[in-house]
């Protein structure tokens, strides 16, 4: 029997840590990872736009093919969500991770280091921007998804911390030391399932 194709979506707010993690797990060695800020830095202008536009290209095909890839995405927009909607319906195993910090100020604070070290750049009012919209969207994308994993990722040098596990029909793992914007985030998702966590 041929396994099921999936689809991992890797999200977070700008700085939250999506591009360690994908490095960390060494995805790239396993599927193709579509990123649109590493596509921009290929490119001879660097725009972010083009890059965008490549990289919804490149999802397009992966999905037409039944291939197996990961994107990264800060989920500030419908796209992402609508693509694992797709994903789904045409028969992939959709996995979500979303990683994000206490606040907006420590992703600003990591895009800053990022640049110093020779990264790209995002305007403050974008990291937070991004950050309130990834939040509120993060129930839905749960909805959407067949597995997903929420970790929090405010303290780099103590590593990501898992809070919230689900899979296909069952939540398995939720942290009893929830931090405010997580339980902010999961409790619409909590209230909608008749859920007790001590959210």
């Amino acid at each position: 029997m041929t396994p099921r194709p999936q689809l991992w979506v890797i999200a977070g707010p700008n700085g939250s840590g999506k591009s360690t993690l994908t490095a960390k797990h060494k995805l790239h060695e396993r599927m193709p990872v579509i990123n649109p800020d590493e596509i921009a830095k290929e490119l001879p202008d660097h725009s972010p736009v083009k890059a965008g536009k490549m990289a919804i290209l490149e999802q397009e095909r992966l999905l037409a093919q039944g291939s197996t890839f990961a994107l990264e995405t800060t989920l500030s927009g419908k796209r992402e969500l609508e693509l694992m909607r797709r994903a789904r319906e045409a028969g992939y195993k959709a996995n979500l991770v979303f990683i994000a910090t206490a606040g907006p100020k420590i992703n600003i604070g990591r895009v800053i280091e990022r640049l110093a070290n020779g990264g790209h750049d995002v305007p403050d009012e974008d990291v937070e921007r991004r950050y309130q919209r990834a939040l509120e969207k993060l129930p839905e994308a749960i909805k959407n998804a067949d597995r997903s994993f929420v970790l929090d990722n405010s303290r780099s040098s103590q590593g990501m911390r898992l809070l919230f596990s689900r899979g296909h029909t069952r939540v398995k793992y939720v942290s009893r030391n929830m931090p405010e914007w997580a339980r902010t985030s999961l409790e619409k998702y909590v209230k909608e399932h008749n859920m007790d966590m001590g959210l």
